[in-house]
């Protein structure tokens, strides 16, 4: 089956989306299921498995695929469970930031990368009670989206720092501590922004605390397979006229056995809490036989 033009054209869109966050990403891969809600079984299995191609790193498009293709399975409503997991993503963020507080202990001096929703709210929680952090950013190559973090973070008054990328590995030295977002969190490991590796081992060579924040929604069925380096626009990083070999990184892998916790709307998991999560989150064949 062939998708209409129009709805490819929604779907091409969020394939090249390069600078929104999963969370903005799977709300408009909801829109999109909402418009088509009407639509044949067939149509809505096709359409599901068109978004998780086009953004098959991004864990909550891939939970948001696999609870369609299920509720399809079942003959049931496919709008309520849009709007059920809508309303999960809307609510989680805030739960994950009141849950995050007790990290803080004071005037924090703390280093992220990259600019997730979650954590630029935690951080923006934290500073509304009264706890002054003190935010070093990342540049975060090549689309700057930290730096756009820097920006919002400053102009509510946060005292925030930006430096270019490959100085943060000095500034995890003064801080106290690290906070990463998630693109996807799998058996494999942490799917992030490219530079998460380096910092996670950085941090734990310091001993300094590194957590990531993130919703349940960010971790994937066992069995789908989260990862692959995937080269983007070698233009966004070189321009020159020199035929030179470019390699855009988006994304790398780290181990969440680099992590002091993953804090969730439900509290914070350990490794061993993780793993029985894991456990039970179900996939869907054909996630399995999409091997995205």
């Amino acid at each position: 089956m062939v998708l209409p033009p129009g709805l490819m054209k929604k779907v091409s869109r969020i394939r090249e989306d390069n600078v929104h966050g999963a969370i903005d990403i799977a709300r408009e891969c909801c829109r999109i299921f909402h418009y088509n809600a009407e639509a044949k079984p067939e149509r809505i299995q096709e359409m599901a498995l068109a978004l998780l191609e086009a953004q098959g790193s991004m864990a909550t498009v891939v939970n948001l695929v696999n609870q369609v293709l299920f509720t399809v399975d079942e003959g049931g409503n496919v709008p309520d469970m849009i709007d059920h997991y809508l309303e999960h993503l809307t609510t989680s963020i805030d739960k994950i930031a009141e849950n995050s507080i007790p990290l803080f202990k004071g005037s924090d001096i703390i280093v992220t990368h990259s600019s997730g929703l979650t954590v630029k709210r935690t951080i923006i929680r934290a500073h509304e009670k009264g706890l002054e952090p003190r935010v070093i950013c990342s540049e975060s190559r090549p689309n700057n989206e930290g730096t756009r973090l820097a920006e919002e973070l400053f102009s509510m008054g946060i005292d925030t720092t930006l430096v270019v990328d490959s100085a943060i590995f000095q500034e995890i030295e003064g801080a106290d501590m690290v906070l990463l977002g998630a693109d996807s969190i799998s058996i494999q490991g942490l799917v992030n922004k490219i530079g998460t590796k380096g910092i996670a081992q950085v941090s734990r060579a310091l001993k300094k605390d590194l957590y990531v924040l993130a919703g349940t929604d960010k971790i994937l069925p066992l069995g789908v397979r989260p990862y692959y380096k995937d080269h983007r626009n070698a233009t966004e990083i070189y321009k020159g006229k020199s035929n030179l070999k470019v390699l855009n990184y988006y994304f790398d892998l780290t181990s969440m056995g680099l992590m002091d916790g993953l804090v969730t709307e439900d509290g914070t998991m350990d490794i061993y809490s993780l793993m029985d999560f894991f456990d039970s989150n179900e996939a869907h064949p054909l996630l399995k036989e999409s091997d995205n």
